[in-house]
């Protein structure tokens, strides 16, 4: 009888839905979900956590030269998607521009997959099939080969540059996957290929280097050993505006309101903004931030409402999860609504 050993796990986290959080949904993609069933690796979602498990055959003396040799040269990857808009709308994380997706990854190594803020190569990667045309942001050099690498930067083939402006690319004999286009003199060009694949609504990929893991998890030196591959997912939140509606009001009173600071450190100015009206016809006294805060699960402030100079609610609630528009149309805003 078969048992099975965890050979790696993600661990995802959000400053903003905390955890666990359920806005995202993980699967692999066709050409991973074949790999997966020829090394008897099955995926699994717990909460928070991605894992993947390896069956104690495919580490036993028969299959582990067969399961490594497999694993070493293979980029697994899976289609990262939110599920609703609020991902999108409290995730620092930038939208993907049409034909881009983002990668998070462990080919720079370490614990933690690459979720850049500022978008750099590694990155951003350009969705392809795997027959295309490439043109640079810069005419190619007739003088040096454009070399094509795989996920873990090995040379798979190279290029005759016949037209600076376009070069034909043709990663069909390897199948769909991670690749870079390279140029003496030149920087990287990312690409992931496929030609079977909608990621209409990717967010991104998570790629995993099977060489990179074999040799974290100490299984290219004699029998697996006992050490676990952890790895983070981490998101930041948004900064926005944040708008509190006070409803049910004494009239006589709504100029007496104010917010200030609650007992945490740092905060924001608040400033009298228009009110909205409720389906009962009333208009609230509202209040915005001057600026935008983060918004996190546990934020860095708290705020409290003030009238006549004394504290009528400390700590205010935090945003929830819908954003509109600042009074000024420019910022975006999350609506809190209070009644007293």
């Amino acid at each position: 009888m078969s048992s099975f050993r965890r050979l790696f796990q993600i661990s995802c986290s959000h400053d903003y839905f905390g955890g666990p959080f359920q806005q995202f949904q993980i699967k692999p993609t066709p050409q991973t979900a074949r790999l997966l069933s020829n090394l008897r690796l099955v995926a699994n979602r717990n909460r928070n956590n991605f894992s993947v498990h390896t069956s104690s055959d495919s580490l036993s003396e028969r299959w582990r030269d067969g399961f490594l040799q497999l694993l070493n040269r293979s980029t697994l990857a899976w289609s990262f998607a939110p599920t609703g808009e609020d991902f999108a709308n409290y995730t620092i994380f930038p939208a993907s521009p049409n034909g881009k997706i983002y990668c998070f990854s462990n080919l720079n190594g370490g614990g933690r997959l690459t979720v850049g803020n500022s978008v750099s190569g590694k990155d951003q990667i350009d969705l392809r099939p795997t027959r295309f045309t490439f043109s640079g942001s810069k005419p190619l050099s007739p003088r040096s080969p454009v070399v094509v690498c795989d996920a873990s930067g090995d040379e798979l083939c190279s290029m005759a540059v016949l037209d600076a402006q376009a070069v034909q690319v043709d990663v069909s004999p390897w199948g769909g996957g991670l690749y870079s286009l390279r140029q003496k003199g030149g920087a990287a060009y990312y690409f992931y290929a496929d030609d079977g694949l909608n990621w209409s609504d990717a967010f991104g990929v998570v790629l995993i280097d099977g060489r990179r893991l074999a040799v974290d998890a100490g299984f290219d030196n004699g029998a697996a050993q006992n050490k676990q591959v952890l790895y983070t997912l981490a998101f930041g939140a948004r900064s926005v505006v944040w708008r509190y509606n006070f409803f049910n009001t004494r009239p006589e009173d709504e100029q007496d309101l104010g917010i200030r600071n609650g007992r945490g450190k740092g905060g924001a100015d608040f400033r009298r903004v228009a009110g909205v009206e409720s389906p009962d016809s009333s208009v609230s006294v509202s209040f915005e931030s001057a600026r935008p805060i983060p918004m996190r699960y546990r934020p860095p402030a708290r705020f409290a409402l003030y009238r006549q100079g004394a504290v009528i609610v400390d700590p205010l609630p935090l945003p929830s999860a819908g954003v509109g528009r600042s009074s000024d149309g420019k910022a975006m805003c999350s609506d809190i609504f209070f009644y007293l």
